[in-house]
């Protein structure tokens, strides 16, 4: 079986005004050149990366928490294993129209129902603490990002958690399953959180 090769499927994550700092890449331009040069392409929008969440949640200190500054808002998190079979179905089809896929998980958890989830996957207590910008800022800062990417993310967190992200029903139309819960990838992953 032969492929055809001449399309392109970047991966754009998050909100496209703040992404490139975070990453320090251009990737708004990227896409922009790749959508006028006339190649076939179909760009993966994922809303969130459920593999992040072993590394946020910390048990420095004995309790266990991770922070952000979404407030109440739901995010439709994606396992990568979604994302990546997404892409096989994409890959051997014939091309067609130029298309930006946004991809969710099934289901769009507040930060404390995750909270909620990833303690009782884990026996332990796991609390999201909701921080206002500024203040999400200066504790990524301590972390090690740089003070721009820091201020990034802080707002990235802050704009995605306004619901605009719940879910889409894109991975079950494309690959024919509904995408993994967050039940099944913390089932599956659950020796990835530092305890």
């Amino acid at each position: 079986m032969v492929y055809d090769a001449s399309r392109f499927f970047p991966l754009a994550a998050g909100h496209r005004r703040r992404r490139a700092a975070i990453r320090g890449e251009r990737r708004g331009e990227v896409e922009a050149h790749l959508k006028a040069s006339g190649l076939a392409w179909s760009i993966l929008q994922p809303v969130g990366f459920m593999q992040n969440l072993p590394a946020e949640v910390s048990f420095q200190d004995g309790e266990g928490r991770f922070y952000g500054s979404y407030g109440p808002g739901r995010v439709g998190y994606i396992d990568a294993r979604d994302i990546a079979d997404v892409a096989v179905t994409l890959l051997p089809r014939p091309v067609g129209a130029d298309e930006t896929y946004v991809l969710t998980g099934s289901e769009a958890p507040t930060h404390d129902e995750i909270a909620a989830a990833v303690s009782g996957a884990l026996g332990r207590t796991v609390r999201y603490v909701d921080l206002p910008v500024e203040e999400l800022t200066g504790h990524l800062e301590r972390r090690g990002f740089p003070g721009p990417a820091a201020r990034d993310l802080a707002e990235l967190m802050a704009q995605i958690g306004d619901g605009r992200w719940s879910t889409t029903g894109t991975v079950e139309a494309l690959t024919g399953r509904p995408p993994r819960s967050l039940a099944r990838f913390l089932t599956d992953h659950a020796a990835a959180f530092r305890l």
